[in-house]
């Protein structure tokens, strides 16, 4: 059964971060703050299965992807996505 009070309780990016598959949570983990701003993560290689994860993260608007790059095509997180990205390196350390 649903915990219906702390559900309410949650901020949009918990529930984001809470719906997320094991290959959305590896690509948004793999895409950390840039060493400039640290607004923007930075790019992580996709190819295969990967497109299909890339366009669901852009879909729940955590981040955007390139397709048909002629060297490679890459995620990035947008600053929800480090939200996001936050919130399940702390449910790591917390294990």
């Amino acid at each position: 059964m649903p915990n219906w009070d702390r559900e309410s309780s949650m901020t949009e990016a918990e529930r984001v971060a809470a719906s997320l598959t094991e290959a959305m949570k590896r690509m948004v983990l793999a895409s950390a703050p840039d060493d400039i701003t640290g607004e923007e993560g930075c790019g992580v290689e996709i190819r295969g299965s990967g497109y299909r994860v890339a366009r669901s993260l852009g879909a729940l608007g955590l981040g955007s992807h390139t397709h048909g790059s002629p060297i490679c095509d890459m995620y990035w997180s947008n600053p929800f996505g480090l939200a996001v990205r936050a919130i399940l390196r702390t449910k790591e350390s917390d294990k």
